[in-house]
C-alpha cells in the first residue's frame, strides 16, 4: 500500500499544474478507501452493524423498536503504511418503514517528505487526505427485503492537487431467507453517473447463511466480493461463533489487484451489551507490515 500511495504522489505532482484545464478528473485518495473500515469483520454488501451505510446503503434500515443508531469506527494500519481511517455515522427511524442515515469518513496518510536524491527530508509534509460525506435513504418492504440510496460528496487532497466530487450508491438487501435463515446484498460504491471514468467505482455483493444453532447461540459462515473498477477483486470468507453476549469472528481474504495476488487473514471480537455494539478487529498484512486494527463502537436507543 506504501508503494500505491508514493505512486499516486508522483502522478498527482506531476499533473497538478495542468489538472484545472481538465473538465473531469479523478479526486485524490481514491486509494484510502480501499482499506475496510468499519467491516473487517464482515462482508461490506452485509452492513457493519453501526448504522454508516458505506459498503451497502440498504443496511442502515432499523427495525420498528429503535429510534437511532450512532456509531463510530477508526483504523489504523502499521506505522510503514501510515494511514488512519475515522468513521462517525448515524440513523435515524423514520415513518413508513423509512431510515435516514448520515455518515462521514476521513482518511489520512502521515509522514510522506519530499526527498532529493537522498532519503533526507526536503520541506513540509506533504498531505494525502480524503473525505467522504454521505446521505442515505433506506426503506424495508415487507419482512425480508430493504433498498436504499446514498449520495456521497467526497473531497481529496494530495500534495498541491486536490478535486471533489458528487456521486450516487444504491443497494439492496435480504434478510431471513427461508432457506437456513439466509442473507444477501449487493450494492455500488463511489458511483458517478456523469463521470463514471474518473472514478473507481466498487461493486459489493454478498451472502451468509446460520450452520447451527440460533441468533444468540449458533454459528453463521458467509462470503463476499468486491470488485473495485474491473481491475481489482477481494473475495472474503468467514465464519462467525456466537455465544450469549459474545461473538468470534474468523475469515481469510483473498485480494488480485493489477496482475499482484495476497491472502491474508482476519480475526474480530464483538460484545453486544444491551443497547451497545463494541467490536475489535485484526487483519495480518505481507510484505513484512505490521497488522491492521480496526475498534467499532455503537449505541442503539429504543423505545421503552
Amino acid at each position: 500500500m506504501r508503494c500505491l500511495i508514493l505512486t499516486a504522489v508522483c502522478l498527482f505532482g506531476q499533473t497538478a499544474t495542468g489538472a484545472s484545464t481538465l473538465a473531469a478528473q479523478r479526486v485524490p485518495g481514491r486509494e484510502l478507501l480501499q482499506f475496510p473500515l468499519g467491516t473487517l469483520d464482515r462482508a461490506p454488501a452485509l452492513g457493519s452493524g453501526i448504522g454508516d451505510g458505506l459498503g451497502n446503503p440498504a443496511t442502515i434500515v432499523l427495525p420498528e423498536s429503535d429510534r437511532a443508531r450512532l456509531g463510530i469506527g477508526s483504523l489504523q494500519t502499521s506505522d510503514e503504511q501510515g494511514v488512519t481511517i475515522y468513521l462517525a455515522g448515524a440513523a435515524l427511524n423514520l415513518p413508513r418503514r423509512f431510515t435516514a442515515g448520515l455518515s462521514v469518513v476521513r482518511a489520512t496518510v502521515d509522514d510522506i517528505y519530499r526527498t532529493g536524491t537522498d532519503p533526507t527530508a526536503i520541506g513540509s509534509q506533504i498531505e494525502y487526505n480524503t473525505t467522504v460525506y454521505s446521505a442515505s435513504i433506506a426503506r424495508q418492504n415487507g419482512g425480508r427485503v430493504s433498498t436504499g440510496v446514498a449520495v456521497r460528496y467526497r473531497t481529496g487532497e494530495i500534495d498541491r492537487a486536490n478535486g471533489a466530487a458528487i456521486g450516487v450508491d444504491g443497494g439492496v438487501l435480504i434478510r431471513h431467507i427461508p432457506f437456513a435463515d439466509a442473507s444477501v446484498g449487493a450494492a455500488t460504491f463511489l458511483w458517478r453517473p456523469a463521470n463514471s471514468e474518473d472514478e473507481r467505482t466498487s461493486l459489493n455483493v454478498a451472502g451468509d447463511l446460520r450452520l447451527m444453532g440460533s441468533d444468540r447461540r449458533g454459528a453463521r459462515a458467509g462470503y463476499g466480493l468486491t470488485i473495485t473498477e474491473g481491475r481489482e477483486r477481494d473475495h472474503f470468507g468467514y465464519a462467525v461463533g456466537r455465544y450469549g453476549r459474545w461473538e468470534g469472528i474468523v475469515g481469510a481474504l483473498y485480494s488480485e489487484t493489477y496482475g499482484s495476488s495476497s491472502w491474508r487473514n482476519r480475526l474480530g471480537v464483538r460484545l453486544n451489551y444491551g443497547e451497545y455494539l463494541v467490536g475489535v478487529a485484526r487483519e495480518s498484512q505481507d510484505a513484512g507490515f505490521s497488522a491492521t486494527y480496526q475498534f467499532t463502537l455503537a449505541m442503539t436507543i429504543r423505545d421503552r
